[in-house]
């Protein structure tokens, strides 16, 4: 204690050390540094001519707050403007166009819908029969994302999903994501599946959904989303398709998950079986 109070003392009666970083108020200076003067410490603002630190200047003034309410009092509005009674169309297509023009990897953050949207880094899915589509195909339909490998729990789950997914081919879109050392699409193919390889999007399908194979919550793995949004109505798809298979897909279609959580032992079984 005493000799933090020396400590404290001493570096009162010395100079002062100017900090060159803005305070943070979470984790306190970010980049501490000292700019040396012939007259000692000096900030290191003062030592260079940075145009930040002369706009934040030019914001501060009264020149500059007088421009921002005249350009905000006299500009030019739009004919559908809110002012005149309009729906506001042309200012919603103008911010729009700004988002579409974002970088795909950020454009997320700033609206809600696109971070629960599974689907929304997938640029191009393979069909069963070698053509590609989009995720504009998948408006109006349910997407199963299945993630598979070569375990034989996978074996045994394939054919009795391509036996469902038979049934309710027009509403349901089945698109496989290995997780084999290859892509597998020959896997996917053989049992009418579409596929979605890591070059298109798959990588980033996995990281977003948050899914991780453990010895709890194996592969295969099958999330029901919503086509027109890719939000995940169901997470524990191989657990409805296996226990409740004529009533999950209704299920899904109202939105709610197609089992209960004691479903899964049975699934587990016949899996095992």
């Amino acid at each position: 204690t005493v000799s933090v109070l020396y400590w404290r003392v001493m570096l009162t009666r010395s100079r002062r050390l100017y900090r060159s970083s803005p305070r943070n108020t979470h984790t306190g200076w970010n980049a501490p540094s000292l700019r040396t003067t012939q007259s000692g410490y000096a900030p290191a603002r003062a030592l260079t001519n940075d145009p930040q630190n002369l706009r934040r200047e030019d914001e501060t003034s009264f020149e500059h707050m007088t421009r921002v309410i005249r350009d905000n009092t006299f500009e030019a509005r739009d004919a559908d403007d809110r002012i005149f009674g309009g729906d506001n169309k042309t200012s919603k297509a103008k911010a729009l166009n700004e988002v579409r023009n974002l970088d795909q990897r950020i454009a997320m953050f700033a609206h809600p819908e696109q971070m629960r949207n599974s689907a929304r880094l997938a640029k191009f899915y393979h069909s069963p029969d070698g053509k590609m589509f989009t995720n504009e195909q998948l408006s109006g339909k349910l997407l199963a994302w299945l993630m598979f490998s070569e375990t034989q729990r996978c074996e045994t789950f394939l054919p009795q999903l391509a036996k469902f997914a038979d049934r309710y081919k027009e509403d349901l879109v089945v698109v496989g994501i290995s997780f084999c050392d290859g892509e597998h699409m020959e896997t996917t193919r053989h049992y009418g599946f579409s596929h979605l390889t890591h070059r298109n999007g798959a990588s980033f399908v996995k990281r977003d959904i948050g899914y991780f194979p453990t010895a709890v919550n194996p592969l295969p793995k099958l999330m029901v989303a919503w086509g027109d949004t890719g939000e995940i109505i169901d997470f524990a798809g191989v657990t409805s398709v296996l226990t409740r298979p004529d009533t999950c897909f209704d299920e899904w279609v109202e939105g709610r998950p197609g089992s209960f959580w004691w479903d899964l032992p049975w699934a587990w079984a016949k899996l095992w079986e």
